[in-house]
């Protein structure tokens, strides 16, 4: 999966922090949220799709994110075509431009996937979570 808000919304993020840092920041949080809801939504489809054909799929796992390394953006930005097909570029750094992007690996199974959801118990930050500290979780929908 590659999904992105376009450059047009970093056009925006930019000339925002010249301006109004702090509204910058609450810009580029919302705009973070939305490319999430983009995501959520892609990936709801595919799941309707798929369960129609007695396929499943498992949880999402993008580059960046607890052990998954970066430097896979190259090769899931390569097989989608990202550049043509969403305009999504790989910098040599391995992060993608126009920054409020993202790509994700789904699996596909023959069955439910069953099992438990990532959550606190395996989490490398547990120790030192702040959601933690609070009483939630990051994943919590409140």
């Amino acid at each position: 999966m590659a999904a992105t808000l376009g450059s047009e919304v970093d056009t925006l993020l930019r000339r925002l922090e010249l301006s109004d840092i702090a509204l910058a920041a609450t810009a580029d949080a919302m705009a973070s949220v939305m490319l999430e809801q983009v995501c959520d939504a892609l990936e709801a489809e595919l799941r309707v799709d798929l369960q129609n054909s007695h396929r499943y799929l498992t949880g999402r796992f993008a580059p960046g994110y607890g052990d998954c390394p970066l430097e896979l953006n190259d090769e899931i930005c390569l097989a989608a075509d990202s550049v043509r097909g969403c305009g999504i570029a790989v910098t040599s750094q391995h992060l993608l431009a126009p920054r409020k992007s993202t790509t994700a690996l789904l699996g596909v199974a023959d069955h439910p996937v069953t099992g438990t959801l990532a959550g606190c118990t395996t989490c490398h930050l547990r120790e030192t979570c702040i959601f933690r500290k609070k009483g939630t979780t990051c994943f919590a929908k409140n």
